[in-house]
């Protein structure tokens, strides 16, 4: 019979395995479209709507976000905050569903529809937030050329 320490070692040992399996799985799907250019899933996959790049554009130009860094997975705040404009003005002004929002910025349809929430609950609560927010709404408009609708 092992001892205690031996079974925690082997516990640590296949935790850190786990983790870098999935660093790999990872690093395989994100170069797919490069290693299978004829496979159209992997293509579809790494596609990003025009009016989508336009938004991802205005959103991180305002709050000084990369594109790259807006759709990768950190999760530190100003990116987030960015991320959630972009996802809730996707869904707002482009009418994209949640699932291809999620997938553009390779999170779930629950993260998406999350991030709608929270942008709506800080537009309410939190007057700067509503300032950017309101901002890359007009901006999107003019470079979408739309314009923009008041309500009374």
């Amino acid at each position: 019979m092992k001892s205690r320490p031996d079974i925690v070692k082997e516990i640590a040992v296949a935790a850190r395995l786990s983790r870098q399996l999935q660093a790999v799985v990872a690093r395989i799907q994100r170069w797919a479209p490069a290693l299978c250019p004829d496979d159209p899933t992997a293509q579809r996959s790494r596609s990003v709507p025009q009016k989508l790049q336009v938004l991802i554009g205005v959103v991180g130009g305002r709050f000084g976000v990369g594109t790259r860094v807006m759709r990768s997975q950190t999760r530190q705040q100003p990116v987030a905050e960015a991320r959630q404009v972009c996802m809730a003005l996707a869904r707002e002004k482009l009418k994209m569903p949640f699932e291809q929002i999620a997938r553009c910025f390779h999170r779930s349809r629950h993260a998406a529809r999350h991030a709608e929430d929270l942008a709506r609950d800080l537009c309410q609560t939190d007057a700067r937030f509503r300032g950017e927010y309101e901002w890359c709404q007009a901006e999107l408009d003019k470079r979408l050329g739309r314009r923009r609708q008041i309500y009374d």
